[in-house]
């Protein structure tokens, strides 16, 4: 949720200061002082920062909340990063043809690590020079199941004493990630914070996943409508379940597609009690439940199975240790075109080691 005013702590911005349009880079608190300078420059409202030389300094906008003890009673915040690894950061950079000197420009990106202690990691980075403008491309690296919190730009320079100014018109990111979500090498908890808990546990033990639900339908949901087309893949192990599985564009808790692997009614006790049978379904999830695809499936409790989603224009597929299980087209005007991934069980309990994503282009 960029847009809270989350409080930048820990992240030093020295010898920066900044002018322009308050919601330029959302969150950011930046004051409203009327137009930037960088209108007479590039022709548009942008945000304009203030570099005191020779120094250097950073301006970042958080993609994630910051690190807090975690609520003990009551309503806790709930929230999803809105950056993750391997999707494209572009930035519309311009520097003033009044500057002095150069600028060096990176950009740069924070996210947790050790005990949740934010890190930086280092991104492309270029010399602009007097009047000079460029685009800045970034594809974010793997963090190791680590969220992404900040995300901005680090400037430097030599000369002065002066001031130089560096006009950010845009700062966009686009496209579904490419990251293995896990349990990071080092201590902390804001990985598994980076999930909506819409269950009644939701922990990291003995797997680093683990969901259940007493009563009802139960997820973790993680993502955001960026997500369009991409394949979620996750070897799922099913504990008691009446209903468990996956999801994919989810846009809430009642809103988005999933692959769900049903026990037998009532009628087939034997088989029950055996723990065998039961449905697979390709379901749009909505006020009532739609199944686009179905089939009979025997599972078993305690098995693990190899399970992939992949969700790409009107196409749904689900496959099973890499070969298609079940397949629909969902071309109606419900049809759901962005959202997030989930974990899903109904009255019992799952769990796995690691989660992956992709993006698709198109389908095989």
């Amino acid at each position: 949720i960029p847009q809270t005013g989350i409080p930048q702590t820990g992240i030093p911005q020295t010898g920066l200061t900044k002018t322009g349009i308050p919601d330029a880079i959302p969150g950011a608190g930046i004051p409203m002082e009327g137009p930037s300078p960088a209108q007479a420059v590039a022709g548009s409202r942008c945000l304009a920062l203030h570099l005191r030389l020779p120094g250097r300094g950073r301006a970042l906008t958080r993609t994630f909340r910051d690190h807090a003890p975690e609520a003990p009673r009551g309503y806790a915040l709930q929230c999803c990063p809105t950056l993750y690894p391997g999707q494209l950061v572009l930035a519309w950079l311009h520097a003033d043809p009044a500057n002095p000197a150069p600028v060096a420009v990176r950009l740069v990106a924070c996210c947790y690590g050790d005990a949740d202690a934010e890190e930086v990691l280092d991104g492309p980075a270029c010399t602009l020079r007097p009047g000079t403008g460029t685009v800045l491309a970034w594809t974010m690296p793997e963090t190791g199941g680590q969220p992404i919190c900040a995300i901005g730009l680090a400037l430097a320079g030599r000369g002065g004493p002066a001031e130089a100014r560096v006009y950010l018109d845009r700062l966009h990111w686009e496209g579904a990630p490419r990251m293995v979500l896990r349990r990071p090498d080092r201590p902390g908890t804001m990985w598994r914070r980076a999930w909506v808990d819409a269950a009644s546990h939701f922990g990291d033990f003995p797997q680093a996943f683990v969901l259940s639900q007493d009563h009802g339908r139960g997820m973790a949901i993680l993502g955001t409508r960026d997500w369009r087309d991409y394949r979620v893949a996750a070897t799922l192990t099913p504990q008691l379940a009446q209903s468990w599985g996956i999801g994919a564009r989810m846009q809430g808790l009642r809103r988005g597609y999933a692959a769900l692997f049903d026990r037998p009614p009532p009628a087939t006790a034997p088989d029950r009690a055996a723990g065998r049978t039961g449905r697979v379904r390709l379901v749009r999830l909505g006020a009532e439940d739609t199944t686009l695809a179905e089939r009979p499936f025997s599972w078993s409790c305690g098995v693990a199975c190899a399970l992939g989603l992949r969700v790409c224009g009107a196409e749904i597929v689900l496959s099973l240790d890499g070969s298609m299980l079940l397949h629909a087209r969902d071309e109606t005007p419900a049809r759901l075109d962005c959202g997030a991934i989930a974990l899903i069980c109904e009255e019992g309990a799952i769990s796995a080691e690691c989660i992956i994503i992709d993006p698709v282009e198109e389908m095989p």
